[in-house]
């Protein structure tokens, strides 16, 4: 039939699933126009073609069904300008989003490029290192509690929408408890700051300078042997702790089942001056 179209057809021609259509015509958002009375069958007709591209035009701007739904039965232009002026706004509101997330990503893909290229295991090597923002947890614990729910509290303190990942996670230990050797006692739990904004009463920062840094396949469960290893290093060279330590997972099982690169990290501050 001339300028009569099937459910199928219509689907077709406007790349839309034909649940979708049903869908729209069981909210009276976009009914066929036209009843075949001896078939019961119903269809779209030609002059239907603006009203549905006006529904996908607007989805596609993000404006929920009801939005729409509320203007094509009572269409205004000032309403309509409204309309578009607040799904602009919502828009780049995304945008500014998606924008963090990419710097995530960004963040992270470097994070394991270089945890995929690194050599020197096991061993004490002397890194100079930028400023960073951090956002702490400061509740005393021991290794084996349970590091997750921590960091549920801290997700709760900063008001987080997105859960802490793995890479910004790290554990602090107290400067007096590494020269005591006090290995499976931290101070504080929390996460690096990379693109999170958060007030800035709750960011503490770790200053630029020179650190004792060590990577080491395993976890923190193994980290007191490195610890160990760190301190007999400062301690043979003369140099001297002036904080607490960073200890974070680069990666670990939840990235890849492959244990050669399960690596944690260890950075001590230290002070080289007092080297003989």
């Amino acid at each position: 039939m001339e300028n009569l179209y099937s459910i199928g057809q219509m689907a077709k021609m406007f790349q839309l699933p034909i649940k979708t259509l049903r869908y729209y015509d069981e909210i009276d958002l976009f009914n066929p126009q036209y009843l075949n009375e001896k078939t019961g069958y119903r269809y779209y007709t030609a002059d239907q073609f603006e009203h549905i591209s006006t529904i996908i035009f607007l989805k596609i701007l993000g404006m929920p069904l009801k939005k729409i739904k509320n203007h094509l039965e009572n269409p205004d232009i000032d309403d309509f300008l409204a309309l578009l002026k607040e799904q602009k706004q919502q828009t780049e509101r995304k945008i500014i989003e998606l924008e963090e997330i990419k710097k995530k990503f960004q963040i992270r893909i470097g994070a394991i490029e270089e945890a995929k290229n690194i050599k020197q295991f096991n061993e004490v090597i002397i890194r100079t290192l930028p400023k960073r923002r951090i956002v702490l947890l400061k509740e005393p614990f021991f290794l084996n509690s349970r590091i997750e729910l921590l960091l549920k509290k801290l997700e709760a303190k900063i008001n987080l929408t997105l859960p802490v990942i793995i890479g910004n996670v790290v554990l602090r230990m107290a400067k007096e408890k590494i020269e005591q050797q006090c290995f499976d006692e931290y101070n504080a739990v929390g996460m690096i700051l990379e693109t999170i904004k958060i007030k800035p009463s709750l960011v503490e920062v770790i200053d630029s300078g020179t650190f004792a840094c060590i990577w080491f396949k395993g976890s923190h469960q193994q980290a007191h042997i490195y610890y160990q290893r760190l301190l007999n290093y400062i301690s043979r060279h003369n140099y001297r702790i002036i904080g607490d330590s960073i200890e974070r997972t680069i990666s670990n099982e939840f990235i890849t089942k492959d244990r050669k690169y399960h690596i944690t990290e260890i950075e001590i501050p230290i002070d080289t001056r007092y080297h003989q």
